[in-house]
């Protein structure tokens, strides 16, 4: 079986209802046979579901025509239509050739499109940016209006779902931008990178292209009608408006940042998403939208991969605070700056620089090297550096002294002593000579009454408004009992992600708070 530990499959010891049940189920069936493609064939559904349409990139032979076929098999009695594009393609190929019949008979310039795309309820479309400009057009209007304009009729096709696929993505300046989107799920498909998974395939019998899926529990053509009725009752709390207007604003910021291509998405755009997410709250069994929903919006705004981890990254921070946790994070980082000058301020006020009297080692230098002078020794001179190693180390060390006129010299063990000024020398402890030096040295100076009134005050402040928003947070995640709950199309890595962004954000305050505190007790404040 397919690997399930990042995938978007419900726990087992979760709850579910009548209809996660059922369409668990159906999804389960679905990838039978298949590897590591839950999340691809559950957006592909749900897309289906909504009524849109799901572009798939990746490079050849990772299964992209296989999730188009197996998603055919949700639905009762349900046909399919499949097509290579190329440079050459025609739309007779598309939609139909053109009845010489009615042409001879009426004059009449007609298309027989039975067993072609205005006749099917799964289409894949696969190399789609190959599709020539009349081809395009066509598919305009059948993918946004479920229209087809056969001769001088229109057909209301039965579409569900239009699946598209290719290695690369739709080339600046070709005319695609109107069709590319028209997708309004985009989703990059990955090879097998599980290592057991990967085994399996190798050396299991499998059946693919097979319908596994049992009759009691496909889409018949009824539900599918009424389900899309129902679709459009889900509603859609304030939170979630909040979330996705976060969003947007964050997509807008992003896109205003110098050498960014745009991420340009527009209200047709906006509304479709509402509408996908309506469908996933209606699959999910519930009568309204919420916050793991709104996790799939990343699944809907980029134009490149290289933007996919930025797009799911602005998601995730609206999500993970429905719609305030992104500004809790700016109100901590400008109370963080508030401390910081704050501290910076304490401390240059009650600096002051005296001239205090300091009792130093005496050192002379010689060819270059500084020495300092032994009291009451025949070779009263030791190198300052060998000095200071001799006080790092735990053992004797055999060194040269020099005598006072830097000729003489005579080989000693030496150890140091308890003092930092002496060593030990043949037992004996011997001191080492010093001086007395006036130095500028950096006292804090006591604080006064008013300083300390007001220094008080602005600590305080900055401890009541931190306190502040980390119970906020803590109310935000009360609120927010959502995102514990099962998702049929989010994958419970994402879902993960959401649920401790909060708790992080609440251990940098906690730790802000007891630094606050701390500085408070060092000088005093309070």
């Amino acid at each position: 079986m397919p690997d399930k530990e990042n995938v978007a499959i419900l726990p087992e010891a979760q709850q579910l209802n009548a209809m996660q049940e059922r369409i668990q189920q159906l999804l389960n069936q679905l990838n039978q046979d298949v590897f590591e493609k839950e999340e691809a064939i559950g957006l592909t559904f749900l897309s289906a579901i909504a009524g849109e349409s799901i572009f798939l990139l990746g490079r050849p032979g990772v299964a992209k025509s296989l999730i188009a076929r197996r998603l055919k098999f949700a639905f009762e009695g349900a046909n399919s239509f499949e097509y290579l594009m190329n440079r050459f393609s025609t739309p007779d190929e598309i939609f139909g050739p053109v009845s010489i019949s009615k042409l001879k008979e009426s004059d009449t310039y007609e298309r027989i499109v039975t067993n072609y795309l205005p006749d099917a309820d799964v289409v894949f479309l696969d190399e789609i940016w190959k599709a020539g400009a009349a081809i395009q057009n066509s598919l305009l209007t059948v993918i946004n209006e479920k229209i087809y304009r056969n001769g001088q009729q229109e057909i209301k096709v039965k579409l569900k779902a239009l699946v598209a696929a290719s290695n690369e993505l739709p080339e600046k300046g070709q005319g695609l931008a109107a069709l590319w989107d028209r997708f309004l799920l985009r989703y990059q498909v990955e090879g097998v990178q599980n290592q057991d998974s990967f085994e399996q395939m190798l050396t299991q019998t499998i059946e693919p292209y097979k319908d596994h899926i049992a009759k009691n529990i496909k889409i018949t053509p009824k539900e599918y009608v009424e389900w899309s009725k129902e679709i459009t009752q889900i509603h859609i709390p304030k939170s979630v408006l909040h979330t996705i207007q976060t969003i947007r604003q964050s997509i807008t910021a992003y896109s205003q940042q110098e050498e960014r291509e745009d991420l340009y998405i527009s209200d047709r755009r906006w509304l479709k998403i509402v509408r996908l997410l309506r469908a996933s709250a209606f699959l999910n069994g519930r009568k309204a939208v919420d916050l793991k929903d709104c996790l799939l919006i990343g699944h809907c705004l980029w134009n490149r991969p290289e933007q996919i981890d930025v797009v799911q990254q602005l998601v995730q921070d609206a999500v993970s605070g429905n719609s305030s946790q992104v500004s809790f994070t700016k109100v901590l980082q400008q109370l963080q700056i508030d401390f910081i000058t704050l501290k910076e301020r304490i401390e240059k006020t009650l600096s002051v620089e005296q001239e205090v009297q300091s009792t130093q080692k005496y050192s002379i230098v010689y060819s270059g090297t500084r020495y300092y002078y032994i009291n009451n020794l025949m070779h009263p001179l030791i190198k300052v550096e060998e000095f200071n190693h001799l006080q790092k180390s735990t053992h004797p060390m055999t060194l040269q002294l020099l005598h006072s006129n830097y000729k003489l010299n005579g080989t000693y063990v030496i150890q140091k002593a308890k003092g930092k000024r002496s060593l030990i020398i043949n037992g004996h402890e011997y001191f080492l000579k010093t001086e007395q030096k006036m130095v500028k040295k950096k006292l804090v100076r006591p604080m006064q009454a008013g300083e300390r009134k007001q220094w008080t005050k602005e600590i305080d402040e900055l401890l009541i408004n931190t306190a502040d928003i980390q119970q906020k947070i803590r109310d935000n995640q009360h609120n927010m009992p959502e995102l514990t709950l099962p998702h049929l199309f989010v994958t419970h890595q994402k879902i993960t992600i959401s649920r401790v962004k909060n708790s992080e954000l609440l251990t940098k305050i906690k730790k802000f708070i007891i630094k606050l505190r701390a500085f408070k007790h060092t000088y005093g404040l309070g």
